[in-house]
């Protein structure tokens, strides 16, 4: 709990200014793809961490300085860097799956946050940044509750035996109730906040489903320790990220993002 209200805390101070919210969102990426990469090598898999790091803050700086086209550009310097690396340098193990690593952690942490600092560069950026992140924070609340609560049929049991279909459908319902709510204080109207939360209600639980897979696969529980209670801070990001571009959507097509 004490973990939970100092990161709502930070969040909202952060909204201060644009360059406030860029610099944690930079600060929390960056923790994100160290974590991601640190369990990759834990795991006897070996992707480069110093293209790691430049490909993630190069999508993050060129999208803030430059909008979206900077994104294919930071993803095309990743991929060329880390096939002349693995090409040039002899000795290295599974090339082919250290490449793919590397540009896979870029494409999973840099591309999807590359879409907030576009989103922080609007106007009206405290709005659109603010309701986003308290409507996927409610969804996965309601997704606890609700799962606890009524929860019966396994939603995957495989790889996360403890989200059930009642937890999705109270998440789903959440995140599209409040959605719509904020449309009556936020720069946009009932129909955008209608969608907005319709598609984070499809993306978040997407994320959450992706790092499940993905940890299954890794054999771990948590991504990290930063977050005492919480694990790592991609664990606490997971619905984030994957909501992210959907948000970015919906913000584009309602003319937000200027």
């Amino acid at each position: 709990v004490v973990t939970a209200l100092a990161l709502v805390s930070l969040f909202f101070a952060s909204l201060t200014f644009h360059w406030s919210i860029a610099i944690l969102v930079l600060v929390v990426m960056a923790v994100a793809s160290f974590e991601l990469t640190t369990t990759l090598l834990n795991n006897d898999h070996h992707p480069v961490g110093l293209f790691v790091y430049l490909g993630t803050i190069g999508a993050l700086l060129g999208t803030w300085a430059y909008g979206p086209v900077a994104v294919p550009v930071a993803v095309a310097g990743t991929i060329l860097v880390t096939v002349l690396f693995f090409g040039l340098v002899t000795g290295r193990q599974e090339p082919l799956v250290g490449m793919a690593l590397t540009v896979l952690v870029v494409l999973w942490v840099g591309v999807f946050a590359s879409f907030a600092m576009d989103i922080i560069d609007a106007e009206e950026f405290r709005w659109l940044v603010g309701s986003f992140v308290i409507i996927v924070a409610a969804m996965d609340v309601a997704q606890y509750f609700v799962g606890r609560r009524f929860g019966k049929r396994k939603l995957a049991p495989v790889v996360s035996p403890k989200k059930t279909v009642a937890g999705l459908v109270g998440g789903v319902v959440a995140a599209v109730g409040i959605g719509y709510a904020f449309s009556f204080f936020a720069p946009y109207d009932a129909a955008t906040g209608i969608v907005l939360g319709g598609a984070i209600a499809f993306s978040g639980p997407t994320g959450d489903l992706a790092v499940s897979v993905l940890k299954r696969a890794l054999d771990v529980k948590d991504m990290g320790t930063i977050l005492p209670g919480h694990g790592g801070v991609l664990d606490r990001i997971d619905a984030i990220l994957f909501s992210l571009p959907a948000a970015w959507i919906v913000y584009s097509w309602a003319g937000l993002l200027v």
